[in-house]
This record gives C-alpha cells, sequence and structure tokens, in this order.
C-alpha cells in the first residue's frame, strides 16, 4: 500500500476516533509548536509544524516559485507534507497547489465542501486524485488532531451555510483554532466579519480566546471587526498580504481597531516571513526571517 493511501486511511480515522495516530511524521520532533507566515505576496500559506514532527500547509499562495522558496527554509528536499488544507477555492489560497501536489509528497488533502463541484478546482481534484489519492471535504463537524498534541477545532463553514453561499467563495473558507496546551491561534481564510462572528459562536467561549489572530481576507477592513477581535482577545495579530498590493490590505481601519485593543501586529508585506514557536505552556518566539526582528513573549 502507498504511503499517500496509508495517511488517506490514517485522516479517515478522524471520523471515528478524532486522530491521526496512523501518520508517520515526515519531520523531526522538537519541544515545539512552530508556525511560519510564508511571505509569497498577496496570498496565503501557513506552515504548521507539530512538536510531533507533522507538517502540516495551510493554503499554498497563487506563485510555486516563491511558495517552495519560502518553505525550503523549513523543509528539507524532497519536499513532503503530511497534509495540506485548501480554505476555500480563490487563486491567491490555491494557485499553487496542483503544482505543489505534482512536485511534492503529499499525504493528504483537505478542502471546504463547496469544493467538489467549483469549476476552479477542477484541475487540482484532478491532480489531487492521481497523486495522492483522495481529498476529504471538510466543514465544522470534522475537529481532528494532527499527532499526538496539534488540536485543529474545525469551527466553519456550518452545514447550512453550504446551499445558501456556494457563490459567495470567500465566505464558505475553512476557518478553525489551532491549540497546543495552552496556546491558541485563529485562522479564518478570507472569512468576512460577519461570518467570523458565526464561525466563533461555534465553540466554547473561552477556547475563542486565542493567542494569535490571523487577519481574515489579508486585512481586509470587512473583516476582523472589533466584536471579532473582542471575541478572539488576541495578544498578537499577524497580517499575510504583498507588499504594494492593490487592495490597500491591511485595511488602515482594521489596524487601528487592533492599535485601540493593544494588539500587536506582524506583517509579511512589511516583515517577510514570520516565525513563531511556543512550548504551548510559557513561551512564544515570534521572529521576522527578513529584519531578524524577534520578541520573546509570555504566555
Amino acid at each position: 500500500m502507498s504511503r499517500s493511501l496509508n495517511l488517506l486511511i490514517g485522516l479517515l480515522l478522524v471520523y471515528a476516533v478524532g486522530m491521526l495516530a496512523p501518520i508517520v511524521p515526515t519531520g523531526k520532533p522538537t519541544t515545539a509548536l512552530r508556525f511560519g507566515f510564508l511571505d509569497i505576496g498577496q496570498g496565503d500559506a501557513i506552515l504548521i509544524q507539530t512538536p510531533d514532527g507533522y507538517n502540516a500547509l495551510i493554503d499554498t499562495g497563487a506563485n510555486i516559485g516563491r511558495l517552495r522558496q519560502e518553505l525550503a527554509r523549513f523543509l528539507p528536499m524532497p519536499m513532503r507534507l503530511d497534509l495540506l488544507v485548501l480554505t476555500h477555492p480563490d487563486l491567491d489560497h490555491f494557485g499553487a497547489a496542483e503544482e505543489l501536489v505534482f512536485s511534492s509528497e503529499v499525504g493528504v488533502v483537505m478542502t471546504v465542501d463547496t469544493a467538489k463541484s467549483d469549476w476552479r478546482l477542477q484541475g487540482l481534484n484532478a491532480a489531487i486524485l492521481q497523486r495522492v489519492g483522495g481529498i476529504m471535504y471538510i466543514n465544522d463537524n470534522h475537529d481532528f488532531r494532527l499527532g499526538c498534541c496539534t488540536e485543529f477545532d474545525v469551527l466553519w463553514p456550518g452545514d447550512n451555510l453550504i446551499t445558501k453561499r456556494e457563490t459567495e467563495v470567500n465566505e464558505v473558507s475553512v476557518a478553525f483554532v489551532v491549540k497546543y496546551n495552552k496556546f491558541r491561534a485563529f485562522l479564518g481564510g478570507d472569512l468576512g466579519s460577519e461570518a467570523e462572528l458565526q464561525a466563533l459562536h461555534n465553540c466554547d467561549p473561552t477556547l475563542c480566546e486565542v493567542y494569535l489572530h490571523k487577519l481574515g481576507h489579508h486585512g481586509s477592513k470587512y473583516s476582523s471587526s472589533l466584536d471579532v477581535l473582542k471575541a478572539t482577545q488576541p495578544r498578537l495579530a499577524v497580517v499575510s498580504a504583498g507588499w504594494g498590493n492593490l487592495y490597500g490590505h491591511p485595511h488602515q481601519d482594521v489596524l487601528q481597531r487592533l492599535s485601540d485593543l493593544n494588539v500587536e501586529v506582524w506583517r509579511t508585506d512589511l516583515q517577510g516571513t514570520i516565525y513563531l514557536v511556543t512550548d504551548g505552556l510559557s513561551f512564544v518566539s515570534v521572529e521576522s526571517l527578513k529584519s531578524l526582528e524577534k520578541k520573546e513573549l509570555k504566555i
């Protein structure tokens, strides 16, 4: 049986036991959870490396060259990923996925349920079926754990949304809270503020108070409203946006909200790839790999 099929079968056990225990991690174990918010231009690509050596990539951006360049900072060649999550079918989130799947070893692919019939993903779906063996379509019923102790609490999309907003691509973004010990991070794709609030209603209020909030839709003024930020109460916010982008991301209104709430902001458009390391109990280290600015914080 191929390794990719083993990985797929292992992930299917999520539905039964909520854990990816059968997967053999592709990386080396450490004592910390690590995030790389990759500088891939205007788009999202977030590498998550678990303490027990699993590698997950959330979105790919649109430029395979930039993606490979940034992933090479963290992953040895040949490049191997245990999990690829595509939050929704927008080019700046999945555009490099097809080439990534063909040029790397990817264990399991997850995406939003509406992607089954989305014309933008037909070529990618075929590539995944050829190279990986299958795709998992998820919604807020599909929480899972990657390895021993990194939990993904999937908050969105809900079943009631699929038929109502399937043409509003951003509003079906997969959103989840990543949890490791006491550390929590909210990753909400391109959701607008209304959908973000609905997603946050799907978890216990104390569990949705996070240390890190990846700003919705690259810092759009229509995401990360004051109500959303008051719900998550982050200490750190990360903006994944391209330098000089045509959309004005991140919007000044959002930056002002964060300033009013004393939330520290890190931006890929200004600081390049943002690298965060935490033991989930006592410390968070965050660093710009471009300017080498670094801060050590307490949880």
